[in-house]
C-alpha cells in the first residue's frame, strides 16, 4: 500500500538520534511516495538521514476570527506566552529573562500572560509567584481551547517564543494570521522567517540574558512597526489543501470548504 510521510521535529531531532530507530526512520522514509517536513531546516536534516528530499509542509490550524483590537501604538504593551511548560519550549528561560528586566522596561509592559501547562508547572508557579511579589504584572492561565487562544492572541501586542529547539511552531503561524509580532529565540527556521519578513525581534543567542535584551528592544518600540510583513508571512505558511490532496492521490476527496 503506498504511503507518504510528514516529518516533525520530535521524529528527526529526538528519535533520529537513536541508532536503531534512525535505521527504521531511514527505511520508512525511503519507501514513502511523498515526503514532507513542517520546517525547512528540519527537511534538510531529514534528507541527511534518508538520502531523500522533503517538501515543506507547515503545521497550521484554522483560527475562528481575526484581530479585533489593533496593536497598541504606545506603551504599556501586552505580552503573551502560549504553549507547553516544557524545557524545549524555554518557559524557564522566559521567566529568568523577566527577572532580569529593570523597572524601566516593566513600566512599558501592561501584562505578561503565560498560558499553557506541562511538566515544569511547579517551577513556573514558583517563579511567577516571585515576580508577582515584586509587583510585576503577570497572569497565569491553563491550556486554552481554540476560541480562547484566538482571543488571547488578538489581545496581545507581542507573542513570546523562548524555545530552545523548534522547527516552525504552530503558534508562530497563529501569530502571523492574527497580525501579532513575535519576540523569539534564534532557533529552527525562525531567524530566517523573522529576518526576511520583519515580523518581530530576534534574540542574539539562546539564553535568558539575550532574551531579556530582545524584550527590552521589543517594548522600546511600537509593535505596529512590524505590521508590514505579517500578512505575506502568514500567506507563506498557509497549507494549499487542494494541491496537497492532489499530490497524495485524493483529488476527488477534497473537502467542500476548501474546494
Amino acid at each position: 500500500m503506498p504511503y507518504s510521510v510528514w516529518a516533525l521535529g520530535s521524529d528527526i531531532w529526538s528519535l533520529g538520534r537513536i541508532p536503531g530507530v534512525r535505521t527504521v526512520l531511514r527505511s520508512v522514509i525511503r519507501g514513502a511516495a511523498c515526503r514532507y517536513a513542517d520546517g525547512m531546516q528540519l527537511g534538510r536534516d531529514a534528507a541527511r538521514i534518508s538520502g531523500r528530499s522533503f517538501e515543506f509542509l507547515p503545521s497550521s490550524r484554522r483560527l475562528n476570527g481575526r484581530r479585533e483590537r489593533p496593536l497598541t501604538s504606545l506603551p504599556p504593551y501586552r505580552l503573551l506566552f502560549l504553549g507547553r511548560w516544557h524545557i524545549n519550549k524555554g518557559i524557564d528561560l522566559l521567566l529568568e529573562a523577566l527577572m532580569l528586566l529593570d523597572g524601566g522596561s516593566w513600566s512599558r509592559i501592561s501584562e505578561v500572560h503565560i498560558a499553557g501547562g506541562g511538566p515544569m508547572e511547579g517551577l513556573v508557579r514558583e517563579k511567577v509567584g516571585a515576580l508577582l511579589a515584586e509587583g510585576r504584572p503577570l497572569r497565569l492561565s491553563g491550556f486554552l481551547d481554540r476560541e480562547q487562544a484566538t482571543a488571547a492572541l488578538s489581545e496581545a501586542d507581542y507573542l513570546l517564543i523562548p524555545s530552545r529547539i523548534e522547527s516552525i511552531p504552530v503558534v508562530f503561524s497563529d501569530a502571523m494570521k492574527m497580525e501579532l509580532p513575535v519576540v523569539s529565540m534564534p532557533v529552527g527556521d525562525l531567524p530566517a522567517l523573522i529576518t526576511q519578513w520583519g515580523v518581530g525581534v530576534l534574540a542574539s543567542r539562546v539564553d535568558a540574558a539575550a532574551f531579556a535584551n530582545a524584550l527590552r528592544t521589543a517594548v522600546g518600540q511600537s509593535p505596529a512597526h512590524f505590521s508590514a510583513g505579517m500578512e505575506e508571512c502568514a500567506r507563506q505558511l498557509l497549507i494549499n489543501t487542494r494541491q496537497l490532496c492532489v499530490q497524495l492521490g485524493f483529488g476527488e476527496m477534497i473537502p467542500s470548504e476548501v474546494a
